[in-house]
């Protein structure tokens, strides 16, 4: 057989075969469309718990591809606040409070008892005598630790004199005082003076006794 028969062979072939891809075609159509109407009918009667189920089963994966270890090879746990906190949120370093000292009040101290000094005069005099300057000036000096807060004097008289005439006799005795206690440094605003005359006898008498015991002034002194 010669070279031109085999090509006249092939060309006959050729033209056999194609009637019966033509024919196959269609088959494979039916195929196709009956596969894909069959997958439509799976989809629409697949249960809603398998889709729920996927869509878990998808969130997982990825919340465990998202998870980093920790150190020795352990998974942190989305319940453990402390892990949660070491891996997400850093640690805030809290400044440590001020404490402020409280000043200490300074101990108070003790009420100091009022002192009275008493000092007598002579018979119808408002001069004090040296035993009365004496008297003062030793009570100044034995408290002069303790600050003189105030000084109430009170002048008295005997019944000897007439009222009229012991009333201011009384001041004048308060203001001898007075003026004795200012000349040693005491502050004149600190000082307060009072009359009595007759009233408020030491020593209780009749009118018109001299009694020395009632001839006097008492002075107060209030320290602290």
């Amino acid at each position: 057989m010669t070279r031109l028969d085999y090509d006249v062979d092939d060309d006959e072939r050729d033209r056999n075969s194609w009637p019966l891809i033509l024919s196959i075609i269609p088959v494979l159509g039916i195929i196709i469309f009956i596969s894909y109407r069959g997958y439509q009918v799976f989809q629409s009667h697949k249960s809603p718990k398998d889709e729920t189920a996927i869509i878990a089963l998808s969130t997982n994966e990825s919340e465990d591809s998202q998870a980093q270890p920790l150190a020795g090879g352990a998974t942190p746990n989305a319940d453990d606040p402390i892990t949660q906190s070491e891996i997400i949120e850093p640690k805030t370093v809290e400044p440590e409070p001020v404490i402020e000292a409280t000043p200490i009040a300074p101990p108070i101290a003790p009420p100091v008892e009022p002192v009275k000094v008493t000092v007598y005069f002579d018979l119808m005099k408002a001069t004090l005598t040296d035993r009365a300057a004496n008297a003062l000036s030793a009570e100044l000096r034995s408290n002069s630790e303790n600050q003189i807060v105030s000084i109430k004097i009170d002048g008295y008289t005997d019944t000897a004199g007439t009222v009229n005439y012991n009333a201011p006799l009384s001041i004048e005795r308060a203001r001898a005082v007075r003026s004795f206690l200012i000349n040693a440094g005491i502050d004149e605003d600190r000082i307060s003076t009072e009359g009595h005359g007759e009233r408020s006898l030491a020593v209780v008498t009749d009118d018109g006794v001299r009694e020395a015991s009632n001839r006097r002034a008492v002075a107060t002194i209030y320290r602290q």
